[in-house]
């Protein structure tokens, strides 16, 4: 069983998501996606995840929706929202 922290970061650009796990898979299990949908979707198959880290600005739906769903299912999770 791994019992590091399990983070997703949520951004629709690729480069941040590699470097983002480049630079923290080794303390942390880490989580990549390039949608807020498919943030849902990674949240409700792994609910062990702990926080979020979501880019503001996405096509489709936006950091602060995603939160806000994502808030409203998980009501224990760490969020966080990055904007350039």
């Amino acid at each position: 069983m791994n019992d590091t922290v399990q983070i997703l970061y949520v951004d629709d650009e690729p480069i941040n998501l590699m470097l983002f796990k480049v630079n923290f898979q080794d303390s942390f299990t880490i989580h990549t996606t390039d949608s807020g949908e498919s943030g849902l979707q990674i949240l409700r198959h792994h609910p062990e995840i702990k926080a979020v880290i979501s880019d503001m600005k996405m096509p489709g739906m936006n950091g602060v929706e995603f939160i806000a769903t994502a808030k409203a299912e998980f009501p224990d999770l760490s969020c966080f929202i990055l904007t350039g």
